[in-house]
């Protein structure tokens, strides 16, 4: 679980690195993909897990070995919706990048 938590940090970083450098729609969606790509089997790892160990999620006190990564991951989903959300703004009338939100959106339904 830790592995795979680390992963999706690791993946979260990075799309916030592309989407940040952006210089046009076509940096947008090259972005989307890319994360989409990486994140749509690790999602579904941790689909997986969920449906094995429904206990380990949405527990109040996480075991001591999962904190620190969570309260990365914490810190880095609040770090993506800051820097994601004005980029989507920009963008949100252009058909590729809304095409491209779209198809990572129905890549990962589901997904809690």
């Amino acid at each position: 679980m830790k592995k795979l938590m680390e992963e999706i940090n690791r993946n979260n970083l990075e799309f916030i690195t592309e989407i940040s450098m952006e210089k046009g729609p076509g940096d947008v969606v090259r972005a989307i993909n890319a994360y989409g790509d990486k994140m749509r089997p690790l999602t579904a790892r941790l689909k997986e897990l969920n449906a094995k160990y429904p206990e380990l999620f949405g527990m109040e006190e996480p075991p001591d070995e999962l904190k620190s990564i969570i309260e990365k991951n914490n810190a880095t989903s609040l770090r993506l919706q800051e820097t994601v959300a004005p980029v989507y703004k920009k963008y949100e009338s252009t058909p590729d990048v809304r095409s491209a939100l779209d198809n990572f959106v129905l890549g990962i339904e589901g997904i809690e």
